[in-house]
């Protein structure tokens, strides 16, 4: 593990700035107070989620919330015999801060910062701050497209006088269940629920990271032959090798408008769901 020191009082030994150093200190108090003999991964998320810091905040998520769901989950230690007991790093938590530092770098940061460090936590993905951290959306792809959009005030364009954290697409087919079936096999989204009436299902709300897609079934109250998605498209932009999604797209049984191919600074392909409904599938452009 890039030789870190598993003693949690040796924080200084991490080339974190000092907010970050500061969440791994108070990691190690939250341990304490809990009475657990380590340092885990979810006692980095406690500190992440203390009251003072607005990490969490930041990307819609109550901390308050995810402090409770932590500590009605784990269970509460008996604690160190010694009080002044140095607590060693679980190696999930060395994965985490491991993965944190391998993210810094790649951002070209000097020192690790608190971004950096969620995201190690959430990409470390078998602990339990992350599986907590999922039940409320927060994803380490969704930390790091956050992060990649960070621009220099003096070279960003104007700020929007709105601010929004996603974009859902509420999309009317010929068949729901066949687009269910397309969305999830082919496309590779995960099915979040279905709804019913009378027995048959009328829509479906899918999911795949921060991107939400709902399917209606067509009631043909304005002709079933009705052309869908002429003159519009839905672009899904992926930190996953496009190459490769589209790979797996045609494997499933997709086919493609169009192969993968480099323009406007990014890798793309294009795909049309069975109702017509086009998409672009995009690397995330180059900044500059």
């Amino acid at each position: 593990m890039l030789g870190m020191n598993r003693d949690s009082s040796k924080i200084s030994d991490l080339p974190f700035d000092a907010d970050a150093n500061q969440v791994v200190a108070d990691a190690a108090r939250e341990a304490e107070r809990l009475g657990h003999v380590y340092v885990g991964a979810e006692h980095l998320v406690l500190a992440l989620a203390r009251p003072e810091r607005a990490t969490l905040s930041r990307f819609g998520i109550d901390p308050a919330a995810v402090r409770d769901m932590i500590e009605t989950t784990i269970t509460r230690g008996r604690g160190p015999i010694d009080r002044n007991a140095r607590l060693p790093y679980t190696s999930r938590t060395q994965k985490a801060l491991s993965l944190a530092m391998e993210r810094g770098r790649a951002r070209g940061e000097q020192l690790v910062s608190i971004e950096a460090l969620l995201f190690g936590v959430l990409e470390e993905r078998a602990n339990i701050g992350a599986q907590v951290l999922g039940h409320f959306g927060l994803t380490a792809d969704r930390v790091a497209q956050s992060t990649n959009m960070t621009t220099d005030s003096s070279t960003s364009s104007t700020a929007s006088s709105f601010v929004a954290e996603s974009l859902d697409a509420s999309l009317t087919v010929k068949d729901v269940a066949k687009s269910l079936a397309w969305y999830r096999d082919v496309l590779g989204f995960a099915v979040d629920r279905t709804f019913e009436r009378d027995g048959r299902m009328f829509a479906a709300s899918l999911r795949a990271g921060n991107v939400r897609i709902l399917v209606n079934q067509d009631d043909g109250s304005k002709g079933l032959d009705r052309v869908k998605g002429e003159g519009f498209s839905l672009r899904l932009t992926t930190l996953q090798d496009v190459d490769a999604v589209a790979a797996r797209v045609k494997a499933a049984g997709g086919t493609l408008d169009a192969e993968p191919a480099d323009g406007w600074g990014a890798r793309v392909f294009r795909l049309r769901d069975p109702d017509g409904f086009r998409f672009v599938v995009s690397s995330k452009p180059a900044q500059g």
